[in-house]
């Protein structure tokens, strides 16, 4: 801090004084005494300005106001100097963020890669021996074959050591006039040096020269022994060539034919295998191109055009026009070409007699075209003989005219008398011949007219029944009816398949790919579709055959058009559900009917029943609940109705298996009022449905006691459900004991459904307490062996299933940790608090805190460098703008005034003629 005393000194007088403190400036200094360095003066002066440049500058340091000002207590932070570090960081922003925004756009950069060159460690003569080293290294790397450093040997001998001391000379014509290098060495100016030198005497001239003739002597009576030896040598060979001439063809024969021999061994495999592989590219069928997928649009299309192409035929063979003329009228007639696959390709045939017998489905189509062929055989054979008769006619007469030509030329009347005549005798010749002729061939032509005639009436029996056929059939092509009626009209005296295949043809002709209107007129078709469902389920006489294909038919409805089936089932719901409380209000018959059943079951399977909570099965559920916990039972089918809800409610529950009571209270309520109450004990009466009072049931229970001879059957539901009660059959089967032995039998096979539906929510034997003691009661009862079964097993199973259940239940228990305190509300005080420590006794999770507190405190560091360094670069990015900017201005300063010294040089020389031509 600045002291007090010197707060109001001015800052010259201040710098004054510490210069002078320093020895700077002063009386202490003095540059005249002797032996005195100026230099060193000068470097001590630098020494002690840098030293108070270091100072701090009071104008440059900042305080931190401190609320409560301790003494002796140091905290970081109080004082700092903001220029400094400013000026500091620009500077290091310079050297580094300059740097790189200035290079940003270059790529040609120089690295310098020398070995050491970046390692401060070595000294220069270590570089330049590891340089040096690996100089050699990398010349000494070239290959395989570097011969630089390395002598090459023969037989352990170097090839440089002894060369040409063993060398046989020759004075054969081959050498061609050369002398081998031992001549050379020996003789030729060489050979004496060595004897010189063991002698230790000069040998003459005259002894020189007496020496190389004596060895050249020598030499040359050696290679003539030699070549002697090498021409007898070459005598013997010549003498036995023929003899191993014998031995070296033998040995290249065997050789030939063992090679042959591997060669045809080789040449058969590689056939076969082309032969095989020939035979497998001829039995492969030949390969077809491959057609794009089609689109939903051209499928969508195509179907359509199909049904109205097979409408069109089905219209003509109703006039009695075949159905193929169509086709053979628009295909396009041209010959068959070498590239055609025959896929699609037809023939047109302009004549009968050259169109082929053709068959579909193993029937002949153009019968009538073999029986005129067979006709017209016929026909040609007769018109041959009668040709042959004419031809021979015309001979004769031939040879009458070439007669008649020789003779000189009559009259024309004597003429033609004449040939009248030879005419005549020729007939009377043949008559007998011809006439039997003629009757042949008239008795041909009267069959052919009776087989044409025959022909033509099986023709038109066979138009007249195709024809019928037609009518018969059903069409290919339906517009939508307008009302229920009119469908009603369209699928009368049609069986159950046609109705469903007049819906599928009415759905592929109106496509929702094909046109956009057709889904209004799509969802227009499904309401008829859902009145005719309700139409049917309300019938007298019920088809439950024909309501599972009408309801597989409105669930392939409801997944395509899902907007409108749910405003349908929602107001179908709102609609069941006034009625049933209307009718309970009023304690009515028939509360529930079937066509709701059927609705209900519909709604099961196309929406999710798996859903905690869903906008229509939930709602459904809650009615089928309402009526099996409120419905009064006033006959044995409303009993039924209530058992085709609980197996609905167990369809629903197979996934989320969820705990309904209504279900189990109808299901054991059922029970009670089919048995005979002899049957069963008032105790387990009074724990099952929690009251002693129950139901008259001598109504509806089982009567006489011949129960044991009817038989365990299924339900018959078209006759229970159907709405003519004045049916005998039904009123027999209503009253039976056959009816409630089968609703006894179904009660307790939805029982053991929902035994294993509930065996895992681990309630089970609360669920069914006093189901067993039921169970064991209905077993004294006299009945078929059939239901004693089922309930036998019923009741094991049941068994199995509690016990089970027991095993996994266990009793409640102390949790087993250590207990837990109960919270003091007395402060903790802390003997020397403060308030920068932090009093976590939990050493991980403190190290924690410290290290999060810490990447916090970095990130905000880095943040506030990296906006700083953003703000370095938009200062250095104006910069640069600001001298462009210059920079054209002064270009353009320039250009201007060039433009104008140029119009002013214009001005005065046009000045200068006007005043020259004045």
């Amino acid at each position: 801090m600045v002291n007090q005393k010197n707060s109001n000194v001015s800052a010259l007088k201040r710098l004054k004084a510490r210069l002078k403190n320093s020895g700077i400036i002063g009386e202490n200094v003095s540059s005249k005494k002797k032996g005195f360095d100026k230099k060193e003066l000068r470097k001590k002066t630098k020494e002690k300005l840098a030293n108070l440049k270091k100072e701090a500058n009071p104008f440059e340091i900042k305080f931190t106001k401190q609320k409560h000002d301790i003494m002796g207590r140091k905290i970081k932070g109080i004082q700092g100097k903001p220029g400094q570090a400013r000026s500091k960081a620009e500077q290091t922003r310079k050297k580094t963020l300059l740097v790189e925004y200035e290079k940003r756009n270059k790529n040609s950069s120089f690295v310098d890669r020398r070995f050491g060159e970046n390692d401060p460690t070595l000294s220069l003569e270590d570089k330049m021996m590891e340089r040096f080293i690996r100089e050699k290294q990398r010349k000494s790397n070239h290959g395989d074959f570097n011969l630089e450093d390395e002598q090459l040997t023969h037989f352990g001998q170097a090839l440089g050591d002894h060369l040409g001391d063993e060398i046989i000379h020759s004075d054969d014509e081959s050498d061609n006039g050369q002398i081998d290098q031992l001549t050379v060495h020996n003789d030729h100016f060489g050979g004496f040096d060595e004897e010189e030198e063991k002698s230790g005497e000069k040998k003459s001239k005259s002894e020189i020269m007496k020496e190389l003739i004596a060895k050249s002597k020598y030499y040359k009576y050696e290679r003539q022994k030699e070549k002697e030896e090498n021409e007898e040598i070459k005598n013997e060979v010549d003498a036995e060539i023929d003899d191993i001439r014998k031995l070296v063809n033998q040995s290249l024969t065997e050789k030939k034919e063992s090679e042959s021999s591997n060669q045809d061994n080789k040449k058969s495999e590689t056939d076969n295998q082309y032969n095989n592989f020939l035979k497998s590219i001829a039995s492969d069928r030949r390969a077809k191109p491959t057609d794009r997928l089609k689109s939903e649009e051209e499928i969508a299309i195509e179907a359509k055009e199909k049904l109205e192409r097979a409408e069109r035929d089905r219209q003509r063979r109703m006039n009695g026009i075949d159905s193929d003329e169509e086709d053979n009228d628009d295909s396009k007639n041209r010959p068959a070409q070498g590239d055609d696959l025959d896929d699609g390709l037809s023939y047109n045939y302009d004549e009968e007699e050259v169109m082929p017998l053709t068959y579909k489905d193993g029937k002949l189509i153009n019968q009538d075209i073999a029986f005129s062929r067979k006709r017209k055989a016929k026909d040609e054979e007769d018109e041959e003989i009668s040709d042959e008769s004419e031809d021979e006619d015309d001979n004769e007469d031939e040879d009458e005219e070439d007669e008649n030509d020789e003779n000189d030329e009559t009259d024309n009347e004597d003429i033609l008398g004449d040939e009248i005549v030879e005419v005549n005798e020729n007939l009377s010749e043949n008559n007998e011949s011809k006439d039997e002729k003629i009757s042949n061939i008239d008795e041909t032509i009267k069959k052919n007219i009776i087989q044409d005639e025959n022909i033509k009436k099986e023709i038109e029996q066979r138009r007249k029944k195709r024809s019928e056929q037609a009518k018969n059939e059903l069409g290919y092509v339906f517009s939508i009816p307008e009302t229920h009626g009119k469908f009603l009209e369209l699928i009368s005296e049609k069986s159950i398949d046609d109705q469903m295949t007049i819906i599928r043809r009415i759905r592929i002709l109106y496509n929702v790919k094909i046109h956009p209107q057709n889904k209004d007129k799509l969802t227009f078709f499904f309401g008829i579709i859902l009145t005719h469902l309700n139409y049917i389920t309300n019938k007298n006489d019920i088809s439950f055959d024909e309501i599972n294909r009408y309801t597989r038919c409105v669930i392939s409805f409801a997944f395509q058009f899902t907007d409108y089936f749910n405003d349908y089932a929602k107001n179908k719901l709102i609609q069941i559900e006034k009625k049933i409380t209307k009718k309970l209000s009023v304690n009515s018959k028939d509360i529930i009917n079937l066509s709701d059943l059927i609705f209900l079951q519909l709604l099961t399977v196309i929406y999710s029943t798996s859903d905690y909570s869903h906008s229509i099965i939930t709602p459904a559920l809650l009615i089928m609940e309402n009526y099996l916990s409120q419905a009064i039972i006033n006959s044995e089918k409303d009993i039924v109705k209530g058992l085709y809800l609980c197996n609905i409610i167990y369809m629903t529950q197979r996934q989320s298996k969820r705990y309904i009571p209504e279900v189990m209270n109808f299901l054991l309520k059922s029970i009670l009022i089919i048995v005979p109450e002899s049957y069963i004990n008032s105790k387990t009466k009074s724990s099952i449905l929690n009251s002693s009072t129950i139901v008259n049931n001598k109504k509806y229970c089982l009567t006489g006691k011949d129960w044991k001879k009817v038989e365990l059957k299924p339900l018959k539901l078209s006759l229970i459900m159907t709405n003519s009660t004045t049916n005998k059959e039904f009123t027999k089967y209503i009253t039976s004991n056959e009816l409630r032995i089968s609703i006894l039998g179904l009660c307790i096979e939805l029982l053991e459904k929902y035994s294993r539906l509930y065996l895992d929510i681990g309630c089970l034997k609360e669920i069914f307490s006093g189901v067993d003691n039921l169970i064991s009661d209905l077993e004294k009862m006299p009945v078929s062996n059939k239901l004693k079964e089922s309930l036998k097993e019923f009741k094991s199973n049941l068994s199995s299933y509690i016990q089970s259940e027991n095993v996994k239940r266990k009793s409640l228990q102390w949790q087993k940790r250590k207990p837990i305190p109960i919270a003091s509300i007395v402060p903790k005080f802390e003997e020397n608090y403060s308030v920068d420590k932090h009093y976590d006794k939990n050493r991980e999770r403190a190290e924690h805190n410290k290290l999060k507190a810490q990447v916090q405190k970095e990130k905000k560091g880095a943040l506030r460098e990296l906006r700083k360094d953003n703000m370095f670069l938009a200062r250095k990015r104006l910069q640069e703008i600001k001298e462009k900017d210059r920079e054209y201005k002064e270009k353009i300063k320039g250009i201007y005034g060039l433009l104008g010294n140029e119009q002013g040089e214009q001005n005065r020389m046009d000045r200068e003629r006007k005043r020259r031509k004045n």
